[in-house]
């Protein structure tokens, strides 16, 4: 499916239509691609072992489909990855979310964040989002998988998906502005800006600062 090299450098330029000003984005995944569908596959055991299988498996059919891009986010607290420290990977305000009310990106040891946009030969989309976290002082990893709800597009240069969650209901909103220009589709290195829902509809939750892209 995919054949990156072993060090993955992408320079893009991304047109931010509603400030008309452009944004660089450069990154290096520091993961080949062989060793991302195996991370991939380790995460998907482990998170069905411990919580079932649920979104998984709707995570693992978009993985594996050959119309796939996966976009790729990966941090540790030490700074012994390439991406930097989890708070520069996933800048949340909170994981309510994920059902962890008190937690912080200062309390995580390493976190990585799997997004998957599938467009099919009939244009249709389809995409989720894996997030998968250490906090410090825990033994395991706490992982959550979104799968979208089917209102996903690219509306004025901003692509935005919905996201449910275990319960089947609307959990997340991400949006994008890294979209290639004339085109539907992402660029090779993304920023996703993240919402999730309180009483009162859309509640901005924070970013996913850089995902690198494998397809």
């Amino acid at each position: 499916m995919m054949n990156k090299p072993t060090t993955l450098i992408i320079l893009v330029l991304g047109l931010w239509l509603s400030g008309c000003s452009y944004q660089w984005r450069e990154a290096e995944a520091g993961i080949t691609d062989d060793e991302l569908m195996d991370l991939i596959s380790e995460i998907s055991k482990d998170a069905s072992a411990t919580s079932g299988t649920g979104n998984m498996q709707k995570f693992m059919s978009l993985v594996q489909d050959e119309f796939s891009t996966i976009y790729f986010a990966e941090g540790y607290v030490d700074n012994s990855g390439t991406m930097g420290p989890p708070a520069s990977i996933l800048s949340f305000l909170d994981f309510t979310f994920l059902g962890r009310d008190n937690l912080s990106v200062w309390d995580l040891d390493e976190a990585r964040a799997i997004f998957v946009d599938t467009i099919d030969e009939a244009g249709v989309r389809q995409n989720a989002l894996l997030l998968d976290l250490m906090v410090t002082g825990e033994s395991t990893m706490t992982t959550k998988v979104f799968v979208g709800s089917g209102d996903s597009g690219v509306n004025d240069g901003q692509f935005s998906a919905t996201l449910n969650g275990d319960s089947g209901g609307p959990a997340l909103v991400v949006r994008s502005n890294d979209v290639e220009l004339g085109s539907d589709e992402l660029a090779g290195i993304i920023q996703l800006q993240v919402w999730d829902f309180n009483n009162e509809g859309e509640d901005y939750l924070g970013k996913i600062s850089t995902l690198v892209g494998f397809n």
